[in-house]
């Protein structure tokens, strides 16, 4: 079942109908109070509290140090990190991904330069959903949750004070 808009592909029309709510209508009641991220069921504002701002990173790489929120993100980095296989390849330029999605968001992004995510109080367009996000937040919301506790300068991602920091 194929997104239309976006044409990423799902497994059932089910998880492609509550795609389109989602992403492409935006319809999101369940709001985080820590940084205002908006999502469409309550059980995925649950696991992003927890994900996100408590860092509670379950899924465990037996093979290095790294740990992830979710079970698919361990599956996907042991593919595309411990493993030489790449077995997508792109035909208009011959670079290879070790995941399909990669390769599908190389070339929606590289060579057709689709940018589908616009923002509705300016005209900057983006790739991911995600990145129109951290946008507005951060750009129109001044959202900045972490703090260094040294000089109490404020950041919008948790990388950014670790860089800060360090």
């Amino acid at each position: 079942f194929k997104c239309e808009i976006c044409m990423t592909s799902f497994k059932t029309k089910k998880i492609l109908e509550n795609h389109i709510v989602a992403v492409h209508e935006n319809q999101r009641p369940f709001c985080c109070d820590i940084c205002n991220s908006s999502f469409h069921e309550k059980k995925t504002l649950k696991q992003h509290i927890s994900i996100v701002h408590e860092e509670q990173k379950p899924y465990k790489c037996n093979i290095c140090s790294s740990s992830f929120g979710y079970k698919q993100g361990l599956s996907n980095h042991v593919s595309s990190v411990h493993t030489d296989e790449k077995p997508f390849k792109c035909e208009a330029c011959g670079s290879c991904f070790s995941l399909k999605y990669m390769l599908k968001h190389h070339i929606s992004s590289v060579h057709e330069g689709k940018r589908p995510y616009k923002c509705d109080l300016c005209e900057m367009r983006f790739k991911q959903n995600a990145h129109l996000k951290k946008h507005k937040n951060s750009v129109y919301e001044g959202m900045k949750p972490f703090e260094c506790n040294i000089c109490d300068t404020r950041f919008y991602q948790k990388n950014n004070l670790a860089d800060h920091i360090s």
